[in-house]
C-alpha cells in the first residue's frame, strides 16, 4: 500500500522488526512507516503529520540505521534504536528539533512524536 510518497509496509523483515519493538515499547496503537525510499527517509517526520486520519500516532522506521537527526522537526521526538532482532537498545525522549542522536550498532531507528497532543497542534493534519 502506498500514499503521499511512503510506503506502508505490513509485512517483511523490517516491518516484522519494528512492530515486534513497537509493541515492546508500548506505542501501540499506531501507523508504522518504514521509510526506505530515499525521501522519505530524508524527510521522514518533517512533512508528515504526527497522527494518521484515525488519531493513530505515526511511528517511523528507518532501517540499517543507527543515527537520526531532528532538523527542521516542529515538535520534540522520542527515538528508539533496536539490534536485528527487534529488541530495544536505547530509548531518547523528547529529542528538541535540530539535534543528533546515535547508538552504534542499533540495525534500526524508530521516531514518534514525544507529545501527540502538542505535534498535533504545531503540524496539524494535512488536508485530505
Amino acid at each position: 500500500m502506498t500514499g503521499g510518497g511512503r510506503k506502508l509496509w505490513d509485512a517483511g523483515e523490517y516491518g516484522r522488526l519494528a512492530r515486534r519493538a513497537v509493541a515492546r515499547l508500548g506505542w501501540e496503537p499506531a501507523t508504522l512507516v518504514v521509510a526506505g525510499e530515499f525521501f522519505t527517509r530524508l524527510l521522514g517526520m518533517v512533512v508528515e503529520p504526527p497522527v494518521d486520519a484515525a488519531g493513530r500516532p505515526t511511528v517511523y522506521a528507518f532501517p540499517l540505521c543507527n543515527s537520526v537527526h531532528t532538523c527542521f522537526m516542529r515538535y520534540p521526538l522520542n527515538i528508539a534504536f533496536v539490534d536485528k532482532e527487534g529488541a530495544v537498545l536505547a530509548v531518547r525522549e523528547g529529542v528538541a528539533p535540530w539535534r543528533l542522536v546515535a547508538h552504534p550498532g542499533a540495525a534500526m531507528a524508530l521516531e514518534r512524536a514525544s507529545c501527540i497532543e502538542e505535534a498535533v497542534r504545531v503540524a496539524p493534519l494535512a488536508a485530505t
